[in-house]
């Protein structure tokens, strides 16, 4: 966990790109961080370690975003952890990356690049002190989330599928692709009020259509009436 006490500030241009671009099967960057997360299972002598440790605080500093506090427990902070790295380098769809510098307007700032440092390995932050808007980058982290969650359901569906056909599927098949049966994958984001919704939505428009004239959601109107500027 990440506690940021100092900070400085960023801003966001927005522009405006087809839904099946973004979710479709475009090449992955280098370092999949997703994978990293979602497919690593906990030993249960990490497990133990983590209960029975406490929490140890580091004081770090990070490239144009300020002082923070680094708690560890069982993870110990070492020169890779935070290291900075581009955004193309933590295995997002390259159609997602590509649609996220269109409305971002601008290259990522060492700002934006040292934030998602932390967002796109799955540390777990607290930045309320932040003056940099967060909100494209924690939509980016969310879409990729959800979009490489949906893409082993379908893969694995798809396993399970043949399998089943040819009259080979086994118990360690189905035990191997858990996923099959549940809900699809979502993401939970609790905004302070109202007006909040609007803004976040917009993002995931930009980062799902890019700069697509034509973008098809429902509903649109409706929500933009209900929660948009009026």
């Amino acid at each position: 966990m990440i506690f940021f006490e100092v900070a400085l500030k960023e801003g966001m241009i927005k522009g405006k790109r087809k839904f099946g671009e973004a979710f479709g099967d475009g090449e992955n960057t280098t370092t999949n961080y997703f994978h990293q997360h979602f497919e690593q299972t906990l030993d249960p002598v990490v497990a133990d370690g983590l209960l029975a440790s406490t929490n140890e605080s580091k004081r770090i500093v990070l490239e144009d975003l300020g002082i923070g506090l680094f708690q560890q427990r069982y993870f110990k902070l070492d020169d890779t952890t935070l290291k900075q790295e581009e955004i193309r380098n933590f295995g997002l769809n390259s159609r997602l990356v590509k649609n996220f510098e269109i409305f971002n307007g601008n290259p990522l700032s060492k700002a934006q690049l040292s934030l998602y440092s932390i967002i796109g390995r799955y540390i777990d932050l607290c930045a309320a002190g932040l003056k940099i808007d967060c909100t494209p980058l924690y939509c980016l982290h969310a879409i990729n989330h959800v979009t490489q969650t949906r893409n082993i359901v379908i893969k694995n569906k798809q396993f399970l599928q043949e399998r089943r056909e040819k009259g080979t599927l086994t118990d360690d098949d189905i035990e191997n692709a858990r996923d099959q049966g549940l809900s699809r994958p979502k993401v939970l984001i609790i905004c302070p009020m109202k007006k909040d919704v609007f803004p976040i939505i917009e993002n995931f428009r930009l980062l799902i259509f890019g700069d697509s004239d034509k973008p098809f959601i429902s509903n649109y109107r409706r929500f933009r009436t209900e929660y948009g500027d009026t």
